[in-house]
């Protein structure tokens, strides 16, 4: 069956579907892809398997990570959760297999949990598609202790400490540079133009 040979931690040559990782580079603006090969990089900053992603220092990247789904994936969620913890942000795309002991210690309570809707379609090195995943998938987000996730308002992307809200405009990713008190009017975006009020947003 090709599904059983797809899936072996034998082989790395299974890349993403583009589109999946698209919209999560939208969110999340990787700089380093730790676990690829030269053909399925979706960075152009990336380590191979003779690179070996897990010995590197990853300080100062956004990492996304597809690892081999075999005996080594426990390893990778580690160095990612260990990213995580020392301030630093890891997104993983990894089969939702939640009664395993790495999902226990490394993901469940300490990391986002997005349960991918369906099975994914993965892609061949020559853009083919592999067939449907036999197993269902999860995006986990590691990210540092002190930022909280995400939260739109319009147009506006916020983060938040225990006063400020720190936001970017969605739109074209333009960055305030200054904090808002919570609960205060957010302006408009001095860049494309996209303002939020009452909860709501508009072009203007």
């Amino acid at each position: 069956m090709p599904d059983a040979v797809h899936f072996s931690h034998k082989t790395e040559e299974w890349e993403t579907p583009q589109d999946f990782f698209d919209k999560l580079n939208y969110e999340f603006h990787f700089t380093i892809d730790v676990c690829c090969t030269h053909e399925n990089a979706k960075c152009a900053k990336h380590y191979t398997k003779d690179d070996d992603g897990l010995s590197r220092n990853w300080a100062g990247e956004t990492v996304w990570c597809n690892p081999p789904y075999g005996r080594q994936m426990p390893k990778w969620i580690k160095k990612c959760a260990e990213h995580g913890k020392h301030g630093g942000l890891a997104v993983m795309l990894i089969p939702a297999r939640t009664d395993t002991k790495a999902f226990h210690e490394y993901i469940y309570g300490k990391a986002e949990i997005r349960f991918v809707k369906g099975r994914l379609y993965f892609v061949k090195q020559n853009g083919e598609s592999t067939g449907r995943a036999p197993f269902p998938s999860m995006v986990v987000v590691f990210r540092p202790p002190t930022i909280e996730p995400e939260v739109r308002r319009g147009h506006w992307v916020l983060t938040r400490d225990e006063e400020y809200e720190y936001c970017h405009c969605s739109e074209c990713g333009y960055d305030t540079g200054e904090n808002w008190m919570i609960g205060s009017e957010i302006p408009y975006c001095a860049q494309c133009g996209s303002k939020n009020y009452d909860g709501g947003a508009e072009n203007g």
